[in-house]
């Protein structure tokens, strides 16, 4: 274990370099502003940096994926500000990611439309559509201020992520999928030639 920590340090002295210069950070200023401008971001980022990586070991990668987010962002809080449910208005943006990534995965792997062309147009799309609606605008929700600075939130926060860490390694290297992942990343036209189901995976 300690030989695999060393090697893993070895491979990415920038991402330990990045680590080190933000612990100087939080030390540096209140835990206040801490717990308020990070902890809300921190589930956000880490899904950003697992989705993206999964695309980038399938062999693409997605410009749109951040506006995606924003876009069902404000489609939730649309939903819920029109006296939908909580737990409908998740469904509703779930609903809305498995459409987008749909769209993304046929346009992939069955239109062969490069990805940089591809996701590029859909951010401008979902960037322009979505700043129509909300204008110049923003949608706040007072009772999300009782969570900040929270211990348990905090807590929550740190093991849930852990949760989605560990759940992404175990799907990525030890089931079909995640070779699936790697041979279409590989070699595309290998992998389609032994009959796997490239848009399925990509999708």
């Amino acid at each position: 274990m300690i030989k695999r920590v060393g090697i893993f340090m070895k491979h990415n002295r920038l991402s330990m370099i990045i680590i080190v210069l933000f612990c100087v950070f939080f030390l540096q200023n209140p835990y206040q502003l801490f717990g308020q401008y990070f902890y809300r971001q921190f589930l956000i980022m880490a899904f950003l940096t697992i989705g993206v990586s999964m695309e980038m070991i399938i062999g693409d990668f997605d410009l749109s994926f951040a506006a995606q987010v924003a876009s069902s962002t404000v489609l939730g809080a649309f939903c819920i500000r029109s006296g939908m449910g909580l737990l409908a208005s998740l469904f509703l943006m779930c609903v809305f990611h498995m459409l987008l990534g749909a769209l993304k995965g046929y346009l992939l792997a069955v239109l062969r439309i490069p990805s940089i062309i591809m996701t590029l147009a859909l951010q401008m799309v979902l960037t322009g559509l979505f700043a129509g609606i909300t204008g110049e605008s923003s949608i706040m929700f007072a009772d999300g201020r009782q969570f900040y600075n929270n211990i348990l939130f905090e807590v929550g926060i740190v093991v849930l992520f852990l949760i989605m860490l560990v759940f992404t390694a175990l799907l990525l290297n030890r089931s079909y999928y995640g070779r699936y992942c790697r041979m279409i990343g590989e070699n595309l036209a290998l992998a389609e030639a032994n009959g796997l189901n490239c848009m399925g995976v990509s999708v």
